[in-house]
């Protein structure tokens, strides 16, 4: 029988510190190698193949339509962050050819693999909440944020 470990999105204390150094606490090129993070100009951001991924698992886990259509849409500032915990994991483990359960907004994986997954999770995890910090500063002060974020 398979042993399942729940895994949860690191907790590093977030804000701009940790933005700054994102690359100091993730393996952006191993992330980068499975597709999962590009390199831009003006750093990394997450591929369009792997944000398709992760609303291929919201439809087969079943999520709120609301939800998905928010994600599909890039309304980033209306979806909570915890809602895509379960989903990001679901994708990464697709990736990565490991089993995972998920119940609600909890996620468990395979214990030979619980470390990798919980790495690369935690970092689209964290990418999104840097991209939901953005977004929530401009609309703050007005700005208008060009360019295509995924």
């Amino acid at each position: 029988m398979e042993k399942f470990r729940e895994v949860k999105p690191f907790n590093r204390g977030g804000g701009t510190l940790f933005e700054v150094y994102f690359s100091k606490f993730f393996p952006v090129e191993k992330l980068i190698s499975k597709g999962i993070l590009r390199r831009t100009k003006y750093g990394v951001t997450l591929t369009k193949f792997f944000k398709e991924k992760i609303i291929r698992e919201m439809q087969r886990l079943q999520l709120d339509r609301a939800l998905i259509l928010n994600f599909t849409e890039r309304k980033y500032l209306e979806i909570k962050l915890e809602d895509l915990w379960g989903p990001i994991v679901s994708a990464v483990c697709e990736l990565d050819d490991c089993k995972c359960r998920i119940e609600g907004n909890k996620a468990y994986v395979e214990l030979n693999k619980a470390s990798t997954v919980e790495m690369y999770a935690s970092a689209v995890y964290q990418w999104f909440a840097h991209v939901k910090n953005l977004l929530e500063k401009a609309k703050e002060n007005n700005v208008e944020i060009k360019g295509n974020y995924v």
